[in-house]
């Protein structure tokens, strides 16, 4: 984060952890153990979605950014593969330095772009929320 606020201090950075207090205090704000509503009015409010993460398995949040209009920049984190498309729905940066050296999160806001990942997050997740509420009805029938 030090790295991307020194190439462009315009951006402001909101850490949203189960922890109490934030491990770092370069972010700008902090939201500890934020419930359902919270964190839907946190995606609507924010441009970007930035997760870092280096391993994770389903990741749900990236689906909720993508439902809430948010665009969804993430790892190459190996769970967000079933239903994020670099260049389509999210941008999917290999290593962490890609994030300042190619600007993309400032490059994910230039508006055709940007329109393009959320239009797309939105059908993304529409659809997969749909398939999945569609093939656990017919498992809980088929009981």
């Amino acid at each position: 984060m030090k790295k991307i606020k020194q190439k462009n201090n315009n951006f402001e950075f909101t850490l949203v952890s189960m922890e109490n207090r934030s491990y770092s205090n370069v972010f700008d704000n902090f939201v500890s153990k934020a419930d359902q509503t919270k964190m839907t009015k946190l995606y609507r409010d924010s441009d970007v979605l930035l997760a870092t993460s280096r391993s994770e398995g389903f990741f749900i949040p990236g689906l909720e950014a993508m439902a809430s209009g948010c665009v969804f920049i993430t790892s190459d984190c190996n769970g967000i593969n079933e239903y994020a498309v670099n260049g389509k729905n999210a941008v999917i940066y290999k290593n962490v330095e890609q994030l300042w050296e190619e600007d993309l999160i400032e490059k994910s806001l230039d508006t055709k772009y940007r329109d393009k990942l959320i239009k797309n997050g939105l059908i993304t997740s529409r659809k997969f929320i749909s398939d999945r509420l569609s093939s656990d009805l017919i498992k809980v029938i088929a009981l």
